[in-house]
């Protein structure tokens, strides 16, 4: 979704990204106990301000065909990271470490 986001993204917003914003990477996906598991497990973000990265994990829950239940077998669950939300991680989010008044010098805030 980020690639489709980025592709789909105003270009001085793209460039706005890549330069002052904190980047989105994705790690591999990690399994679940279950079903129930899942379902209360957000997406994971995890930042590391020295690298100006966040790191997304999603929980997985993958059913192979032994399942007890016919409409859960071979059935993959995933948690996925939404086109707005990716658009929105463009334009706004990752911009706060280093675009935002809050991370502006107080002096700059003086002579505004």
């Amino acid at each position: 979704m980020l690639n489709w986001a980025l592709a789909h993204a105003s270009p001085n917003a793209v460039s706005k990204y890549h330069t002052l914003g904190t980047q989105m990477l994705f790690a591999q996906d990690k399994d679940s106990l279950n079903g129930g598991s899942w379902i209360i497990d957000p997406l994971h973000y995890e930042e590391d301000k020295k690298a100006n990265t966040i790191t997304l994990t999603s929980k997985v829950v993958v059913t192979n065909h032994s399942e007890l239940v016919p409409i859960f077998k071979d059935m993959h669950y995933c948690k996925l990271l939404s086109p707005f939300r990716a658009m929105e991680w463009i334009y706004i989010d990752s911009l706060y470490a280093k675009d935002s008044l809050a991370s502006a010098s107080k002096a700059y805030l003086f002579l505004q």
